[in-house]
C-alpha cells in the first residue's frame, strides 16, 4: 500500500453510532471504517458496499478502499443514563474512534432525531438561554451535550472535514444494523468498553461448518450425566415440532417465552422425536455454548441442559459469536438462561428437571441401540433393513465422476418414504415420515456425497406390535433418528 494513500490528508471515516436501554442499562455502540482513494478489491457477496458516504448498493468500482473495521460498544454509566443519553455516547465515542485514526474527514449516522436535530437546531438556543429550555425546565442531558459540543469544536477547529446525518433505523441499512447489534451488547450486562479491529469484514478465525446431520429444527439436549462410561462424542437432540410454543400467551414478552422453554418438554413428550449423533470430532463451537452456559449457571452441572439449536447454527449467530465470543452474551440468572443481546434465547437449564429426565432415560435406550449397531451386537431379535438404495442413486454425467444424489422424487413437498420391506416373512410397507422417522429432505439432500448408509432396525414390542429406528451412518458420523411412540402392527 503506497504512502499516498495512507497519508492522513486523504483518509476519512464513514461511523455510525447508536444506542440502546434494556432492563435498567444503557448501552452505545459505534461500527465505523476507515476508507482512502480507490475501491474495494473484493466484494465477498455483500449487498451494500462501503463508500464516501456509507454503505450503498453499489457496483464494486463505486466503493472506497477500507483499510480498517473499526468496531466498539460499552455500557453508560451512571444510574440516571437513558437510551437519550447513550445515543449521545455513542457519537461522542465515534469522533474519539476517529480523532484515534488520525483522519481528515468524518461523517457520522445516527437513527436518535433527537441527537441529529437537536445538534443543530436547540443547541444554540440553549447555550444562549444558559440551558434552560422555553418553559423554564432545565435541558436534560446537559453534561452529555456539552461533552458533544467540546468534541464537535475540537474537531472543527483542526480544519477537519464533518457531516452527522440522521438515518432511519431497523431498516436494513448494513452500518446502521452493526452499531444496533453493538449497543444491544453494551446494555446486556454491565461491560467496560470494547475495541475490535479488522481488515476485513470475513476474519481468518472461523468457526469450522456444523456436522450436517446435526437437525438446525431440533434442541441439543445435554445428557451426559445419563451416558457417564461413552467412548465418543455424542450429541442428543429432540423436537417438539409445533409444540415449541406449548404455553405461550400473546401477552406474553420475550423473556416469558424464555422462561416457558422447559413447559414444553414432558408435557408433549409423546410427541417428541429424538436423535443421538455420534460424531467422529467433538463440535468446538456447540462444546464451547454448553460449557460457557455451565460456568454462567453452576446449576446446569447437575440439570439438563438445551441449547436452541436453530438460533445458534444460524450463520449471523455463529458469527457473531465469532466476533464477540462469551461476552456477546447476556445472563438471566432468575431462569438460567443465556441470551442474545436481542433475546435469542441460546441455552437454558431445564428446572423443574424431572420431566427432562424422562427424556433422558429414552436417550440411554437410544445410546444403547447406536453403540450395539456400531460394535455388531445387535441381537437376534432386531431385524435391519438396509433402505440406502430407496433414498440414494448413483448418478452418471458424461466423463464426470459418479455421484451419490437423492432420488429426485423425494422433494421438501414429500411428507412420507413408503418402503416395502420383509418383516418376519410377512411384506410390509414401512411408511417413514420426513424429520419424525427419518431426518428433513434438506439434511439428506446435504449428506449426499458422504455415501451414506440407512437402515432401519425394526424390533418386535408385543405379539404383533414392532416399533422401528432409523440408522444414518456417513464419513461425519452415525446417526440414530426416531421417535419412540412410532409402531405398527404386522397383520398375519
Amino acid at each position: 500500500m503506497s504512502s499516498e494513500s495512507t497519508n492522513p490528508a486523504n483518509l476519512g471515516m464513514v461511523a455510525y453510532a447508536d444506542g440502546s436501554f434494556r432492563r435498567g442499562l444503557a448501552g452505545w455502540g459505534v461500527h465505523a471504517y476507515v476508507y482512502t482513494a480507490g475501491a474495494l478489491d473484493h466484494a465477498r457477496g455483500e449487498k451494500q458496499l462501503p463508500t464516501l458516504t456509507g454503505y450503498k448498493e453499489v457496483n464494486i468500482s463505486e466503493s472506497c478502499k477500507v483499510l480498517t473495521y473499526v468496531e466498539a460498544y460499552a455500557t453508560v454509566e451512571g444510574r440516571k443514563a437513558t437510551n437519550n443519553v447513550a445515543e449521545l455516547q455513542g457519537v461522542i465515542e465515534a469522533f474519539e474512534l476517529a480523532k484515534a485514526a488520525d483522519v481528515q474527514k468524518l461523517l457520522v449516522y445516527t437513527d436518535s432525531q433527537y441527537v441529529q436535530q437537536n445538534l443543530f437546531r436547540s443547541i444554540p438556543k440553549w447555550v444562549k438561554n444558559d440551558w434552560i429550555k422555553p418553559d423554564g425546565s432545565p435541558v436534560a442531558n446537559r453534561e452529555y451535550w456539552e461533552q458533544l459540543i467540546t468534541v464537535k469544536e475540537d474537531w472543527l477547529s483542526a480544519g477537519r472535514n464533518l457531516d452527522i446525518e440522521w438515518i432511519k433505523g431497523h431498516a436494513g441499512h448494513r452500518g446502521n444494523e452493526a452499531a444496533d447489534g453493538l449497543a444491544l451488547l453494551g446494555s446486556a450486562y454491565k461491560t467496560e468498553k470494547k475495541l475490535i479491529m479488522y481488515d476485513d469484514v470475513v476474519q481468518a478465525n472461523k468457526l469450522e461448518p456444523s456436522n450436517p446431520l446435526l437437525q438446525r429444527s431440533r434442541l441439543l439436549f445435554d445428557a451426559s450425566a445419563a451416558l457417564p462410561e461413552s467412548e465418543g462424542n455424542y450429541y442428543c437432540m429432540y423436537s417438539l415440532g409445533r409444540a415449541h410454543t406449548y404455553g405461550h400467551k400473546q401477552t406474553d414478552n420475550a423473556l416469558d417465552k424464555i422462561a416457558k422453554t422447559d413447559l414444553i418438554l414432558g408435557r408433549r413428550l409423546a410427541e417428541a422425536t429424538f436423535s443421538i449423533l455420534k460424531t467422529r470430532e467433538r463440535d468446538q463451537y456447540l462444546e464451547e455454548l454448553m460449557e460457557n452456559h455451565r460456568q454462567d449457571h453452576p446449576m446446569a452441572y447437575s440439570q439438563p441442559v438445551i441449547l436452541r439449536l436453530d438460533n445458534v447454527l444460524a450463520p449471523n449467530m455463529r458469527k457473531y459469536y465469532m466476533e464477540h465470543g462469551r461476552a456477546g452474551f447476556a445472563k438471566l440468572k432468575n431462569i438460567q438462561a443465556t441470551v442474545a443481546p436481542d433475546d435469542t434465547l441460546i441455552s437454558k437449564t431445564l428446572s423443574p428437571p424431572k420431566q427432562a429426565y424422562e427424556a433422558v432415560k429414552l436417550f440411554g435406550v437410544m445410546k444403547q441401540q447406536l453403540d450395539d449397531y456400531c460394535n455388531g451386537t445387535i441381537g437376534k431379535s432386531v431385524q435391519v433393513i438396509d433402505i440406502t438404495k430407496d433414498l440414494y442413486a448413483i448418478h452418471q454425467e458424461g466423463k464426470k465422476k459418479p455421484v451419490n444424489k437423492l432420488h429426485a422424487t423425494i422433494t421438501n413437498n414429500t411428507p412420507l418414504i413408503e418402503i416395502p420391506a420383509m418383516v418376519n416373512g410377512v411384506e410390509i410397507k414401512l411408511k417413514l415420515v420426513l424429520g419424525l422417522d427419518i431426518p428433513v429432505r434438506n439434511t439428506l439432500a446435504r449428506i449426499a456425497e458422504s455415501e451414506p448408509k440407512v437402515s432401519v432396525l425394526v424390533v418386535a414390542s408385543g405379539p404383533l406390535c414392532y416399533s422401528f429406528t432409523t440408522i444414518v451412518d456417513t464419513s461425519e458420523g452415525i446417526l440414530i433418528y426416531n421417535c419412540p411412540y412410532t409402531q405398527f402392527i404386522l397383520k398375519q
